[in-house]
């Protein structure tokens, strides 16, 4: 195990620790988990963070050497902003054919600023 660089005063910790404390901190309630490629995972968790809730959406890799799962890259979404989403998920779902690319027809037209609103 490798030390890491510690700031002056404090104990450096093993990566091992480091990776423990980082996977702790996307502890939530685990929705939904999509398979990828590679072993990867898409998941979808209620996460608080500071005392407020997100929707936490992330890709979650494997490490090679341990098959431990780390968290990714992602997006946290407020709650506040929950419905607009799923709203938009659902046009993008009614406008996808069944092969997975957009449907001829389909409406261009971007949807109205709805950032004004907050």
């Amino acid at each position: 195990m490798t030390m890491q660089n510690a700031a002056p005063g404090r104990e450096p910790r093993r990566r091992d620790e480091k990776a423990a404390a980082t996977s702790a901190n996307f502890d939530g309630i685990r929705l939904a988990t999509l398979p990828r490629k590679d072993g990867d995972e898409l998941r979808v968790s209620l996460r608080e963070y500071n005392g407020f809730a997100y929707l936490d959406i992330r890709n979650w890799w494997t490490r090679r050497d341990t098959g431990e799962k780390r968290p990714g890259k992602g997006i946290t979404i407020k709650i506040r902003e929950l419905g607009e989403v799923a709203n938009a998920i659902d046009r993008a779902t009614s406008m996808v054919d069944r092969s997975g690319r957009i449907a001829t027809g389909a409406p261009t037209a971007d949807p109205p600023d709805l950032t004004a609103s907050w």
